[in-house]
């Protein structure tokens, strides 16, 4: 897989990410999507394993209803500015 490829995954996959947060349906997306024993990091610090982060969206109210960002990928780590 091209670094390009990887890229453009990530990128998709965070799109569809945020897409879930807009219309609730995130924490059916995250629960499908992380692993049993991953881990989600939070802008200010604090980690959360996939029954957390599932638990926290099923009980959130609405997300955001767009999602303006630019992405920068470095390798398999995707940053936003």
């Amino acid at each position: 897989m091209t670094k390009n490829t990887v890229r453009h995954v990530l990128l998709e996959l965070e799109r569809a990410g945020w897409d879930s947060l807009c219309n609730q349906t995130g924490s059916e997306y995250y629960g499908e999507l992380m692993l049993p024993n991953a881990l989600m990091v939070l802008a200010n610090g604090i980690a959360m394993d996939r029954d957390m982060v599932v638990s926290a969206l099923s009980e959130s109210s609405a997300g955001p209803r767009t999602a303006s960002r630019r992405a920068r990928a470095d390798g398999t780590l995707v940053l936003f500015a």
